[in-house]
């Protein structure tokens, strides 16, 4: 059996930026394209959404899954295996012009995309020193953010020069060159004795999940009162509470929730699922107020997008400095009033906004998302004891990625929603911009919210 060795940071790092920045791309740049989907593949926007939507909700649903799968099959074989099917069913998602194939194929990616950040933040526990550690979630948060950061350009340049298949297509040589990195950089393990998979543990959450996460998408078109869309919900929530009691009876649980317990774990989750949240609101309705309303071309949008978002990037290792002389509570804090601020103010812009205002905002608002991303995450970390830190590893990205898909569900149905009710009284773009306005109010409101458990967070000393 071998050991990570200390020349392998180097590697580490790659294999983290192209995990990290690939799980993002995948659930965010492909807004660039949403408009070209709709008219090449004659579809909805519900429909196209859910291009989007299945792969984050997939993703969710699987991620509970991933510290099961390492210790099944070590984290080297699992990480390896997860980056191969990714780069088949990427290649296999650009073939076809069909709008319900896409949604399937990418679904199965979900599935691999489920690996891509909980190992990544298991290696950097189980591998890393401590003193270390916040250096590599450092890289991993700005790598997260370099999804979103450049994802909406280098889409928006293959739509220009290209063709829509490529937006598929551009992840399949990054796949395979983490697959053979991850060959070299992770030991090999022998797996360890687990037992077989409770399958009453995998049906619930898998029906639960996705009988929630599609009540909230199809609200949009039905209504949120239709008794269908309560029953879906309701149900689905019941069927997730079950799965969560389950796991407690388990010696072998698929997702172990004793982390939970742990009062500063559990209130950085809270704040960890609002990040994600806000990370995946931005590329949506931004693609739609950006290209249809202002008419800016997919490149442009991209462009645009570029500029506030490397405030997120820039953001990660300003943190990382005045995490050694701040409390991990006090940029956490900062973060979401960043965060809120920044959404509140986009909220009430009009149409006529200044494009330099409107993108100050959003400079704003991503500076939040940068201060806070690695922080909340080590800060939940470190309040775990070793044994616990795989577990904790994978509960926090599953709640980060059903955050996600929650959020993208719920902003969709807003959206459409509100848009609707306004086209109906006249103007399609007033209907657009209203739409996306009371997107942005509340998710202020659920950020504003956030700040009541951040609160509650120990000062502890700089790390």
């Amino acid at each position: 059996m071998s050991t990570y060795s200390r020349k392998n940071d180097a590697m580490l790092i790659c294999v983290i930026v192209i995990a990290c920045f690939l799980a993002l791309f995948n659930s965010t740049a492909l807004n660039a394209g949403l408009p070209l989907f709709m008219e090449i593949f004659q579809a909805s926007v519900t429909e196209v959404q859910w291009i989007m939507i299945g792969y984050t909700v997939i993703m969710g649903v699987a991620s509970p899954l991933a510290a099961w799968f390492v210790h099944r099959f070590t984290l080297r074989n699992y990480f390896v295996y997860s980056m191969l099917s990714y780069a088949v069913l990427s290649f296999a998602s650009g073939l076809i012009a069909n709008v319900y194939f896409v949604i399937v194929l990418r679904a199965f990616q979900g599935i691999a995309g489920a690996a891509l950040v909980p190992v990544t933040m298991i290696a950097i526990y189980r591998f890393i020193p401590r003193h270390r550690q916040p250096f590599f979630l450092t890289i991993q948060n700005m790598s997260l953010s370099l999804g979103p950061a450049i994802g909406p350009v280098i889409a928006g340049l293959l739509l220009m020069v290209l063709s829509w298949r490529w937006l598929f297509w551009f992840s399949v040589p990054l796949s395979i060159v983490a697959a053979v990195l991850g060959m070299r950089v992770f030991p090999k393990e022998d797996p360890s004795s687990v037992e077989k998979i409770d399958v009453p543990s995998l049906v619930t959450i898998v029906i639960g999940s996705m009988l929630v996460l599609m009540g909230f998408s199809l609200a949009s078109d039905m209504g949120l009162n239709n008794p269908l869309i309560i029953a879906m919900i309701v149900i689905g929530c019941l069927l997730c509470i079950y799965f969560i009691r389950r796991q407690g009876t388990l010696a072998s649980p698929i997702l172990s929730f004793k982390a939970v317990r742990y009062r500063e774990f559990g209130l950085s989750m809270i704040a960890n699922v609002l990040l994600s949240m806000a990370l995946c609101l931005a590329p949506f309705v931004l693609a739609i107020y950006l290209q249809t309303v202002r008419g800016f071309s997919a490149f442009q949008y991209g462009l645009l997008l570029l500029i506030p978002a490397i405030f997120s990037v820039g953001g990660a290792p300003i943190s990382q400095k005045l995490y050694t002389k701040v409390s991990s509570k006090a940029l956490i804090v900062c973060g979401l009033i960043f965060l809120s601020v920044g959404n509140l103010l986009l909220g009430f812009s009009a149409i006529d906004t200044s494009i330099v205002l409107f993108i100050s905002l959003l400079c704003l608002r991503y500076l939040g998302i940068g201060i806070m991303g690695m922080p909340v995450t080590d800060h939940g970390m470190r309040a775990l004891p070793p044994e616990l830190q795989d577990d904790g590893s994978t509960l926090v990205n599953w709640a980060k990625l059903m955050g996600n898909s929650f959020a993208l569900s719920v902003f969709t149905m807003v959206y459409s929603i509100v848009s609707s009710d306004i086209e109906g009284a006249g103007g399609e773009i007033l209907a657009m911009v209203k739409g996306v306005d009371e997107v942005f109010v509340s998710s202020a409101i659920i950020l504003l919210l956030g700040l009541i458990p951040a609160f509650m967070l120990k000062r502890e000393p700089p790390q």
